[in-house]
């Protein structure tokens, strides 16, 4: 296998979320403001630190909280933990 350049994951990653996506589970634009949610929580699972890396650089222009768990057993406790 060849290297996945970092630009081709991030467009795999956007196109995989925008398929498997339910359009009426997105957060709502603000018919008001015209503006995603000022304050959303996150929980980002996967064991692949890049992956994480490239997620994470994706939504942290939203500022939204973004918590990251590097395996199953993290993730569960995070859920268990906050409020997502």
């Amino acid at each position: 296998l060849k290297p996945v350049l970092k630009r081709e994951l991030f467009n795999a990653i956007q196109r995989s979320i925008l398929e498997k996506t339910d359009p009426q589970s997105l957060p709502k634009l603000d018919e008001k403001k015209d503006t995603l949610p000022e304050r959303l929580s996150i929980l980002l699972a996967d064991d692949n630190d890049e992956n994480r890396m490239v997620i994470v650089s994706f939504l942290k222009a939203y500022k939204w909280k973004i918590d990251e768990a590097k395996n199953g057993r993290d993730a569960l406790l995070l859920y268990q933990q906050n409020k997502y």
